[in-house]
């Protein structure tokens, strides 16, 4: 999810390879390629721009492994479109995740003020 809303901080590059179709929807399949130099491919939706998906490959015990991650719905919360619906294969293995309820919620900025034997070491 961070590459995606901070791509500077997570990917080299991103370059839109073709148009194709990815869990029955027109999308833009993208090459990313990772700081690390990993390389793997997102799927954009066509109408809506939004997320469908990833695939990558990632070495494991018992060697190389392909994960599809299917991004299925999307609910608005707060104004901000979310999934809410995601699917994940990888070999025989298929794990859902249905969210029922998502929240934006602001934080409470006393949790970052300094306890008061910390304030009274600071410098002024």
């Amino acid at each position: 999810m961070h590459s995606v809303l901070h791509p500077e901080k997570y990917a080299k590059s991103r370059e839109v390879v073709e148009k194709t179709t990815f869990n029955g929807k027109d999308t833009y399949k993208v090459k990313v390629t990772a700081n690390t130099g990993d390389v793997y491919h997102e799927f954009y939706d066509v109408n809506t721009g939004l997320m469908a998906g990833s695939v990558r490959k990632i070495e494991g015990q018992m060697g190389e492994m392909e994960i599809s991650n299917f991004i299925e719905e999307y609910t608005t919360v707060d104004g901000q479109k979310t999934a809410s619906k995601m699917r994940q294969s990888s070999g025989p293995v298929e794990v859902v995740i249905t969210l029922k309820k998502t929240e934006f919620t602001g934080i409470d900025p006393t949790i970052f003020e300094l306890p008061k034997e910390i304030k009274a070491l600071v410098v002024k």
